[in-house]
């Protein structure tokens, strides 16, 4: 068997074009009183029998990443660039409805990822069925690679009564090539951040390519206090006590981090993350009987030449392990690289949505 390897591919936003979509719907599941949000974004055509065209691609939210404007936008980037729909589930525990969190408790967060991909499964299915008996591609985002690779186990298995087969995974900056690295949680923060001011971090690179187009937003913690309260479905109770925080307490970031539920649970978040392995759990899900992952699907790893959080390496290594377990299938690893006299592209890079709408077409078309 020929031994996978990396190639370049130039990363150039420069120049993209965006046509302003239609906003992704969100809908708070009932699922298990876990009040799980999931977002659609349609963009797809109509034929003459009224029926869709287009493929639909799940896109399974992950550490701390409720769907607010800001996360819900790269959804509808993606679908109005590929005329296609796109979904995301939120992970249970981080939502926009702060009842998310109220259910969770820190050891329930511990070990929970493979019952979180079973209960996001759920929740797609409840506000999404006509995906029954339909093909689906899978766009994981870092950490979500574990959750995804987990929704493949639980599909192979029929959870929630689900049929679903899978042409296309494509992963950026799959992070988890080996379990409890536990450098990896600070490693993440540091790239998203930068070690100075957040308001100076390396994501901001990213979010000024934004700036280009009027309706593309930044993240809630970047904007100001009422803002960030509309972005969020909070209780009578709740407004009241945030309206008497002191004056500078009163941010989007901090009303950022007490939905999110404190310090405690952001650690616990990143711990039950960082332990998993990715390739592991996706080599059991492929290798399944009639795994839902179609035998010649296309699996893509796409990682940024500049991060200090994947592993070109270790990407190439879990794409050989792979393909042990799909012979058949189209495994290949892509380094997305910067212009010569351009920084290299980081961890954050699915942040700027102009580079999103060019990942889109070359790797989710």
């Amino acid at each position: 068997m020929k031994t996978i390897e990396s190639s370049d591919f130039i990363l150039d936003s420069r120049f993209a074009e965006l046509s302003k979509p239609r906003e992704a719907e969100v809908t708070i599941a009932e699922y298990e009183n876990m009040h799980i949000g999931v977002a659609v974004a349609d963009e797809r055509e109509t034929n003459d029998r009224g029926e869709k065209i287009g493929k639909t691609i799940l896109w399974p939210q992950s550490f701390l990443a409720p769907l607010d404007t800001f996360e819900r936008q790269r959804l509808e980037t993606i679908a109005v660039t590929l005329k296609a729909r796109v979904i995301a589930v939120e992970r249970p525990g981080v939502g926009i409805d702060e009842r998310a969190n109220s259910g969770i408790s820190l050891f329930g967060r511990l070990d929970g990822i493979r019952q979180n991909a079973y209960d996001m499964l759920g929740a797609l299915k409840e506000v999404v069925p006509d995906i029954q008996d339909q093909q689906i591609e899978l766009a994981l985002y870092s950490q979500g690679a574990v959750l995804g690779a987990h929704m493949i186990d639980h599909l192979n298995k029929g959870a929630h009564g689900l049929k679903v087969k899978i042409p296309q995974i494509t992963l950026f900056e799959e992070v988890n090539d080996e379990a409890l690295n536990m450098a990896l949680a600070f490693q993440i923060g540091g790239e998203d951040t930068g070690s100075d001011k957040i308001e100076h971090g390396i994501t901001d690179r990213y979010l000024r390519e934004n700036d280009r187009f009027n309706w593309l937003t930044w993240p809630t913690d970047r904007l100001s206090f009422d803002q960030a309260m509309r972005e969020f479905i909070l209780s009578e109770e709740t407004v009241a006590k945030f309206n008497k925080w002191n004056q500078d307490k009163k941010t989007g970031k901090a009303v950022v981090d007490a939905i999110k539920g404190g310090f405690a649970n952001e650690a616990i978040d990143g711990f039950s993350l960082v332990h998993e392995s990715f390739p592991k759990t996706m080599y059991k899900g492929l290798e399944a009987n009639r795994s839902v992952v179609e035998d010649n699907a296309v699996i893509t790893f796409i990682k940024a030449d500049g991060s200090r959080v994947s592993s070109l390496e270790g990407n190439i290594k879990t794409a050989n392990r792979l393909k042990e377990a799909l012979p058949f299938g189209i495994i290949s690893v892509r380094q997305a690289i910067a212009l010569k006299g351009q920084a290299q592209h980081r961890h954050p890079f699915v942040h700027s949505m102009p580079n999103v709408a060019v990942l889109a077409k070359e790797f989710l078309k």
